[in-house]
């Protein structure tokens, strides 16, 4: 029989409380013996103190040996306090401290001893840990000392008054820890009742009164591992309730929930009691039948669809797929991914009728038929190989999808995991399931359905993938992460029946290249930088050009990618001037034809600092080529049209701007006027028409990036 999942989880209460209960009579054991160690210390101070009265040598001898008493229950504390004897010691201790004192202040002096009363300090603390009889009868001892104390008091010198003060207080200490005890042992009951009443709700699915999902898949596991173990068989049944969305959409969800919880009643009256009957999803249960073979599970499952069949056509019908624990594999999660997968079977093959999948074909088919002929004899063989090899195709695929990396699944049409690797469970929100079978895929990874639902809903609608999609979202650790998506429909027929999901973690592929954009724009900044630092005149000349460059290249609709490099070679295009004498850079004369043959070096130089740093786009050939001409004027090598590279044409255009509407050594700033006339000049001839172009747009809608950028 299986075992029942409220009694499984009670039991775990019953640990947990039991270990909760030892360490409460633990801590207030301890701390009894330590009030009585403190107590007997005092008390030993006090006899000392007044060692002219009697009796004072036995009474610092009593207290000395209850302190190493006291001691010694502190010691042992943890031991008693996780045995079942406890509460006998604890009445023990506490009626011979009280004895114990009420001696003590006997010798002392009677009723006028302050020993008397620390009496009431044994009956406080049993009144911590023992029940309420048990501690009226310290009480009771406790009062009968007092009395005793009185009655052995020759010297009476205390006020009758007080005397009758101390009665009443003792009586009303009795009492109170009475009245505490009571309470507490109430309490303990209703916290026990209690935890009855969350284990019944822990296990239980609130709208069928069948186990839900998380008692199912804790209960299967152990099943499993006692069949293994004392050979037993063990088969499974899952049903799936036929177009439940489409029954919902039609009467309502109230009648849908009343139907759902009519089903969670016929197949408990339908199954045995050993049985264990538990709704794993919206609308698909499971029954799950120790100590029994697949045939039986055949026949429990053929009544279970009779029974449904026999509530007429208003009442939706039930796919149902049957299996067994399988002697080559047997697992908890082969075991119900066969019986999950028998049941599509029986969806695949019209609904509303039992599947099995044990690896032998029942009915019909079965050599024990007496109908079954020599031909019948040859299906049936084939039917077993097409068995085996689908079974052999299925290890190899379940192998792989445990080991990859790359996360996978098959969803329904209504959004349910068929099948979840490991890595894609790793997602979930709920990790502690990790098969996710049944399971609504929004509600495993909710973090990343709003990216994934207009991808599912394209496939199931359209029969369209999505392939390599970048989408963002939270891990199950919490922290920010992007993968790479795929989704598939897959067809049957010319339908959707499920859909693929395959995604694969880029979060460090992302943050690699977001440190290496952010490597490479310190490698520029230094550079462009250290120019600048050597000629003052042109400070921000670089950067200006940078600007101008990309605004040409973002009207001219270059991709991202290349506007950054265009972007990236202008911030550092005369990087080759750190090769060029200041004083040349600095000049405010006109330059010998000597001279400005090595200032026009600067642009092979620069490709000569730049060409060995592994820039991800041809940054070196544009800082070479930014002053070569479309009419091969240019230099250094005399390059013609498109000999000469996009981005350095470019490049070239924001130079000459850059230049002309700024301030130079050797004479002032020319104006956007000039500049315009200029570049109208060569478009065509040294400068490229199309950049030319881009540039009169920009101009025209007033966005181009100089300070002064209106024609007069």
């Amino acid at each position: 029989m299986a075992a029942n999942p409220a009694v499984l989880f009670e039991r775990d209460l019953d640990q947990q409380n039991a270990r909760s209960q030892r360490a409460y009579w633990t801590g207030h054991i301890a701390l009894g013996f330590a009030i009585l160690a403190g107590v007997s210390l005092t008390s030993f101070i006090y006899f000392q103190a007044t060692d002219e009265a009697a009796h004072r040598g036995l009474l610092a001898g009593i207290a000395a040996v209850m302190a190493a008493l006291a001691v010694l229950g502190i010691a042992v504390a943890r031991f008693v306090g996780r045995q079942h004897w406890r509460s006998h010691f604890v009445l023990i201790a506490s009626l011979v401290a009280s004895l114990v004192l009420d001696l003590c202040a006997v010798l002392d002096g009677g009723l006028d001893s302050p020993v008397l009363y620390m009496s009431v300090l044994p009956l406080i603390f049993a009144g911590m840990l023992l029940s309420p009889k048990a501690v009226a009868g310290v009480g009771a001892v406790s009062v009968a000392g007092v009395v005793f104390v009185g009655i052995t008091d020759s010297s009476i010198s205390t006020p009758q008054e007080n005397r009758t003060m101390f009665t009443i207080f003792v009586v009303a200490v009795v009492i109170l820890t009475v009245l505490a005890a009571r309470h507490r042992v109430r309490m303990q009951l209703a916290d026990e009742q209690l935890m009855r009443n969350v284990a019944e709700r822990y296990v239980t699915d609130g709208l069928t009164g069948c186990w839900n999902q998380h008692a199912f898949h804790e209960l299967l596991p152990r099943e499993v591992e006692r069949a293994i173990r004392y050979g037993r068989p063990l088969s499974l049944i899952v049903c799936d309730v036929d177009f439940f969305k489409d029954y919902n959409d039609r009467f309502g969800h109230e009648v849908g929930d009343a139907e759902l919880a009519q089903i969670g009643t016929d197949l408990r009256l339908v199954t045995r009691a050993s049985d264990v009957v538990a709704r794993i999803g919206g609308d698909e249960f499971a029954v799950l039948m120790p100590e029994t073979a697949i045939e039986v599970g055949v026949a429990v499952a053929q009544r279970i669809l009779a029974d449904r069949q026999s509530r007429g056509n208003d009442a939706p019908s039930l796919s149902i797929g049957v299996t067994a624990l399988r002697p080559d594999e047997p697992t908890s999660r082969r075991l119900f991914r066969d019986a999950d997968q028998a049941m599509y079977d029986a969806k695949l093959a019209g609904r509303d009728r039992v599947s099995a999948r044990d690896g032998v074909v029942p009915g019909e088919l079965s050599e024990r038929s007496p109908r079954v002929a020599g031909t019948n004899r040859r299906l049936l063989a084939a039917v077993r190989r097409s068995d085996l090899q689908r079974v052999e195709a299925e290890t190899v695929l379940d192998a792989y999808l445990e080991a990859s990396p790359v996360g996978f699944a098959l969803v329904d049409r209504d959004m349910r995991v068929v099948r979840m690797n490991p890595t894609l469970a790793s997602l979930s929100a709920h990790p502690s399931e990790p098969s996710g079978l049944g399971q609504r895929i929004s509600d495993l990874i909710p973090a990343l359905w709003s990216e994934l639902a207009p991808h599912f809903d394209r496939a199931l609608r359209d029969g369209l993938p999505t392939l390599n999609a970048e989408v963002t979202g939270r891990s199950a650790a919490g922290g920010s992460s992007t993968w790479l998506i795929t989704v598939f429909p897959i067809l049957v027929g010319n339908r959707v029946s499920t859909v693929g999901l395959v995604i694969v973690d880029i979060t460090k592929r992302k943050r690699w290249e977001q440190t290496e954009v952010e490597l490479t724009d310190s490698v520029v900044g230094v550079l462009a930088a250290a120019v600048e630092a050597r000629d003052p005149y042109t400070a921000g000349h670089q950067k200006t050009v940078s600007r101008l460059a990309i605004a040409l290249a973002q009207e001219m609709k270059l991709s991202p990618g290349d506007v950054r490099a265009i972007g990236l070679a202008a911030a550092i295009h005369d990087i080759g001037k750190m090769a060029v004498p200041a004083e040349l850079l600095s000049r405010p004369g006109p330059l010998s034809e000597l001279e400005m043959v090595i200032v026009r070096g600067h642009a092979d130089a620069g490709y000569g600092i730049v060409k060995d740093v592994e820039f991800p786009w041809p940054i070196a050939e544009m800082i070479r080529q930014h002053h070569e001409r479309m009419d091969g004027s240019g230099y250094p090598d005399g390059l013609r049209g498109d000999a000469i590279c996009l981005g350095a044409r470019i490049i070239a255009v924001a130079d000459i701007v850059e230049a002309m509407t700024a301030h130079r050594p050797y004479r002032s700033a020319l104006g956007i006027d000039a500049a315009v006339q200029e570049i109208r000049r060569e478009a065509g001839v040294t400068l490229d028409a199309a950049v030319v172009n881009a540039f009169e747009r920009l101009l025209a809608g007033g966005v181009l990036p100089l300070k002064s950028a209106a024609v007069a």
